[in-house]
């Protein structure tokens, strides 16, 4: 990972793109140290490590959502159901407090509520509608810019107006949805950086260093599979 071109691009650039690497991460280390010694100011510092994951990246709001059953059945599952949902209720008060500052900055700037991005409901639909290429910009799909052109407010800033649109998507067209998620796991895995706010091949061109070898996401996902296989029966050993 400390040689894969795309993570010494993206860690050299003054964007939210470093902090979210480092977020993540850092998370993800808590949460495993938390199974191990699961006192209250570890709690605290993984729902604050999330928190500003993601005020990097809005659409991250899942994360506290799917870790919250793994620390109610998994972290605490030798505890009373009381102390659980105590300990839930102080990862969820610290969640919010830590976000709470930028949240009021941006909805008093905006003048709506917003979720730490403007541009997040957008990019949502957008990313979510059936006909979508699954990968890149490009302004959407014609699905999307046609709902766009219908309902230009609701699709830039209201989030109840495109989940709704978004459990259509789903009901209407479950076939559809499938085929889309297929085709996003594809360009996950497939050898290309989509260029956005900074194209990487431009880079490429005048950086020895972007030019090694490991330069398929496909291989560093597969080295970090097998570091995860190996680290995890190493501590089973343990």
């Amino acid at each position: 990972y400390a040689a894969y071109p795309q993570n010494l691009f993206y860690e050299g650039s003054l964007l939210r793109a470093a902090p979210t690497e480092f977020l993540a991460t850092l998370s993800a280390w808590l949460l495993l140290r938390l199974q191990d010694r699961p006192g209250l100011a570890r709690l605290a510092a993984v729902a604050a490590a999330l928190s500003l994951l993601v005020q990097c990246r809005a659409n991250l709001i899942v994360m506290p959502v799917l870790v919250a059953p793994y620390l109610v059945f998994l972290v605490d599952a030798a505890r009373p159901w009381r102390d659980r949902l105590g300990r839930l209720a102080l990862f969820g008060l610290v969640f919010v407090a830590v976000g709470l500052p930028l949240l009021a900055r941006t909805c008093w700037v905006e003048k709506r509520f917003v979720l730490y991005d403007p541009s997040g409901p957008s990019v949502l639909l957008m990313g979510n509608m059936v006909d979508y290429s699954g990968s890149g910009w490009g302004g959407g799909s014609p699905r999307y810019q046609d709902l766009l052109a219908e309902h230009p407010e609701e699709v830039w800033g209201s989030y109840p107006f495109v989940l709704k649109a978004l459990a259509s998507e789903v009901m209407g067209h479950p076939a559809g949805m499938v085929r889309l998620q297929a085709r996003k796991l594809w360009h996950f895995f497939k050898s290309g950086e989509v260029p956005d706010n900074n194209n990487f091949y431009l880079y490429r061109r005048l950086s020895v260093v972007l030019h090694n070898p490991i330069g398929r996401f496909g291989l560093a996902a597969a080295l970090a599979a097998l570091g995860w296989w190996a680290s995890r029966r190493s501590r089973h050993a343990g």
